[in-house]
């Protein structure tokens, strides 16, 4: 069972002076790029409305809305570090923020199809999936100059699964003065950290 990796924060937004977004937003705003998020679902959020693109299932009912979790708009929301990219948010995890293996494939079969810039998942499990299905599409996404990044677990143990397939961006979570949090899987196959 896959669980959604919470975001922990002390002080709202304190993550954006942390990471200099706008310094980033000199260049970019995300402008012409179009976001996955493979969560939870979608609540229109007024914040996030101008930015929603198209939703997605990926667990067999057709109904991509999120239905009290938060998580997945939680997720979107992190987004606004990109204010201008599209949202495209891919429902593969019930609301009560468990799924399988076989739905979070379904999403990546999805996001490939449709042809997104950036796959997000803040999901994950320390349990192998068993086969080689997500992995070969998150490398056939990747050889396409895509982006896939996974939240590395909330475990505080090794970094879980579909974070530490090599070609996925493995992200840890810091706290706000830096340091990695006590919560945060930690491991070699880490790439990055951020505010979590």
């Amino acid at each position: 069972i896959l669980n959604v990796v919470s975001v922990l924060t002390e002080q709202q937004n304190w993550g954006l002076a942390f990471i200099d977004a706008e310094g980033a937003w000199k260049h970019t705003r995300g402008e012409n790029t179009k976001v996955a998020v493979i969560d939870t679902g979608w609540f229109p959020h007024k914040d996030l409305q101008i930015n929603f693109f198209e939703g997605h299932d990926a667990t067999g009912n057709n109904d991509f809305m999120d239905h009290g979790n938060g998580h997945g708009t939680d997720a979107a929301g992190i987004k606004g570090v990109v204010p201008n990219a599209k949202l495209i948010p891919i429902k593969a995890l019930d609301d009560d923020g468990t799924g399988s293996y076989d739905f979070i494939a379904n999403a990546l079969k999805i996001a490939h199809d449709i042809d997104v810039d950036v796959i997000n998942m803040s999901l994950g499990s320390s349990e192998d999936p068993g086969n080689d299905t997500i992995h070969s599409l998150i490398k056939d996404i990747t050889s396409q100059g895509k982006i896939v990044i996974c939240a590395s677990g909330n475990d505080g143990a090794a970094v879980n699964y579909p974070a530490k397939y090599d070609e996925a961006i493995a992200v840890a979570a810091v706290q706000s003065d830096g340091t990695l949090a006590k919560f945060s899987s930690r491991g070699s196959e880490l790439d990055t950290a951020a505010p979590g």
